[in-house]
């Protein structure tokens, strides 16, 4: 009896530990962000041409109006199929490219694998500026941009498709991003040069620290404060460099787990809080105001 009595106590005292370790050290847990699906669509049914729709009146799946857009426009690429859609789940065409095509929320152009000029155009399909300038087309924050067949050479266009200014860069881009303010691009020598809306540069850096030079994406936050990169090969690692009066300084680099021999998906939040890039875990995340 005296042996039982000891174990119900020890395991009373137990039960009693863990109650007040769970009430006195317990802390609250990050949340966790799950993506649920709201609608699915088939592209396949889908307007084939952007005239099957107006901005009064958009076409639905089944070709009735739904009437008044009530959202912007948003692009999409899936393979050789490209198009828009609304967040209210109306596909509002879904076309083929020749070869390849620079889309964005207010423009598209499709060109061809030997392009002597394009046509770019607005969602509806009407025709916005005819491009002569020999290259491929690519658009960032509302502004436009045609790379030569040099893979080396970058214009800014105008709205009406002239070239705003050009400039040469000593190697092949690799990788692009742009906001309002600064144009960045990735170069295989392992440069990342940021322009400003003159064609200036304003940030010239090769971060080095990999036995393999190169960049694989590049991002500008949506204020052109921040820039951040993917860069190098054995290691592979991220860089985050902030402007600090007229220079950038590098602020945040860590080695990856990452080898990719590829474009990697990397780009700031809309609110430039948060640097999100490819990872082979998932999706990695880079806090401004923490710097981690």
């Amino acid at each position: 009896m005296e042996e039982l009595g000891k174990k119900r106590l020890v395991a009373a005292g137990a039960v009693i530990a863990g109650l007040s370790y769970f009430l006195i050290c317990a802390f609250p847990l990050q949340k966790e962000l799950i993506l649920v699906p709201i609608w699915t669509r088939k592209v396949a049914q889908a307007p084939s041409a952007p005239g099957s729709f107006s901005m009064k009146g958009q076409a639905t799946l089944g070709g009735a109006s739904s009437g008044a857009h009530s959202s912007t426009p948003i692009p999409f690429r899936l393979g050789d199929r490209y198009g828009y859609f609304t967040a209210e789940g109306s596909i509002l065409f879904a076309a083929s490219a020749p070869y390849g095509v620079a889309i964005a929320s207010d423009a598209f152009a499709t060109y061809d694998r030997l392009s002597d000029g394009f046509t770019i155009e607005s969602p509806e399909g009407a025709d916005l500026a005819r491009v002569s300038a020999i290259g491929y087309p690519f658009f960032a924050s509302g502004r436009r941009f045609v790379i030569g067949p040099d893979q080396a050479t970058i214009s800014e266009l105008t709205r009406t498709g002239a070239s705003a200014w050009t400039y040469r860069f000593p190697s092949i881009v690799t990788a692009f991003d742009a906001c309002t303010s600064l144009a960045v691009f990735g170069l295989m020598d392992g440069s990342i040069v940021g322009l400003d809306q003159a064609g200036k540069a304003m940030l010239n850096f090769a971060p080095g620290g990999s036995r393999i030079m190169g960049v694989y994406g590049v991002a500008a936050s949506p204020d052109g404060l921040l820039v951040a990169a993917v860069t190098g090969l054995d290691r592979q690692r991220l860089v985050v460099m902030e402007k600090r009066s007229t220079a950038y300084r590098v602020v945040y680099h860590r080695y990856l787990a990452s080898d990719y021999r590829r474009p990697v998906t990397i780009a700031f939040t809309s609110d430039g809080r948060r640097l999100e890039y490819e990872s082979p875990s998932g999706v990695g995340v880079y806090d401004r105001a923490a710097r981690a």
